[in-house]
């Protein structure tokens, strides 16, 4: 958890450096060396960075997750991992993971008249 407030307020520190109001907030992945817990606190800094940013946090999260096609894939999901078809370790994304992370982020920026 202290390693979650940690990161939040150098999300914070970054925004305020930038002295605009033109930036997106990404939600955070979970590693598949995360365990139960882990994995419970960054669902939770997911939810607090969406109530922080509302409409400029962008919840890949969600999308990777809704994009499981396989029973291994599903286990992933059940345990908040990003599916393995979209992983290429246990962290890092496929080209195929990339591309809906890049397709939400295109959404919001045209969203947002960007």
């Amino acid at each position: 958890a202290a390693d979650a407030e940690a990161t939040k307020a150098d999300i914070a520190a970054v925004i305020a450096y930038l002295g605009h109001s033109r930036f997106l907030v990404l939600s955070v992945l979970a590693s598949t060396s995360a365990d139960a817990a882990r994995v419970a606190v960054l669902q939770q800094m997911n939810r607090d960075l969406a109530g922080l940013y509302g409409h400029r946090f962008v919840d890949v999260y969600s999308a990777l997750l809704a994009s499981g096609n396989s029973a291994e894939d599903n286990a992933d999901i059940a345990a908040g991992y990003t599916p393995r078809s979209l992983r290429v370790d246990t962290i890092h994304l496929t080209t195929a993971g990339s591309t809906i992370v890049a397709q939400k982020v295109r959404e919001r920026m045209l969203r947002e008249g960007w």
